[in-house]
């Protein structure tokens, strides 16, 4: 009876596992079906754009500045006539960042879940920060850490000097001018207990401001102390999670050239 009773156990132990393991591998494959399904969608973004691209540059040799004015007005039609909430193209070459920015000023979490399309989407849409556009003097543009690389999960990658010295400058194309920005620092936060309160020094801040934000920068930059910043230089922050506490994230901060 006592054997009989065990065996009962077991098997039911048994059923319990294998169901265990089934749903946990139906979901691992979901998860990484899903990712591919939205890797797919910005795939097939970045094809449009490059089309647009080659039907507005001369091919060969210099590029004129009609040419890229022209090509500047065919991503911005293509953009916003499939989302009006596009202000922008990030891109870092020689990485998989390479992305659509949002803003929505009424709801600025509003992609953090959403696809380009406005649907569902793990992985979300890199967005600006609340009250912020891509005219601030600081402007921050916030995105996943995905685990498969996507999205800003290459980010931290700049904890590195090399790495930062090797993909040193980042793009980012407002449809009505190319802007380049120099990266010049990179730091860690716990927002639980922050150092640098970062999301603080967004939008047009004053002069008192912004050595305040200059000094803390240098205090918990990766890099050599920040100096060659000046006021009148315009800011972008790229800031994602890292998983080194609960509330981590990972900024990198660059100039405008």
């Amino acid at each position: 009876m006592k054997s009989g009773k065990k065996n009962t156990i077991i098997r039911f132990v048994q059923i319990v596992l294998i169901a265990f393991i089934v749903f946990s591998s139906y979901k691992i494959i979901d998860i990484k079906l899903t990712e591919r399904r939205e890797n797919k969608n910005f795939e097939d973004l970045r094809h449009k754009i490059k089309i647009a691209k080659d039907k507005n540059t001369t091919t060969g040799g210099r590029v004129s500045n009609k040419d890229k004015s022209k090509a500047n007005d065919r991503l911005g039609q293509i953009l916003k006539s499939e989302n009006k909430d596009c202000v922008g193209w990030l891109t870092i070459p020689n990485t998989p960042i390479d992305y659509p920015v949002m803003t929505t000023p009424s709801a600025p979490d509003y992609y953090l879940r959403r696809n380009f399309q406005k649907k569902y989407s793990i992985s979300g849409t890199p967005y600006i920060g609340e009250g912020l556009s891509p005219d601030k003097r600081i402007f921050t543009i916030y995105a996943h850490h995905m685990k498969n690389s996507s999205l800003f999960g290459t980010l931290e990658n700049y904890k590195n000097k090399n790495y930062k010295n090797e993909h040193k400058f980042v793009y980012f194309n407002t449809m009505g001018e190319n802007r380049k920005y120099q990266v010049v620092g990179a730091f860690y936060v716990d927002l639980d207990k922050p150092h640098f309160r970062y999301y603080e020094y967004n939008g047009d801040i004053t002069m008192e401001s912004f050595v305040d934000f200059l000094a803390g920068l240098s205090n918990v930059s990766m890099y050599d102390e920040v100096k060659d910043i000046n006021y009148s230089d315009q800011i972008i922050m790229l800031s994602t999670c890292s998983y080194f506490v609960e509330e981590g994230r990972f900024v990198v901060v660059a100039k405008k050239l």
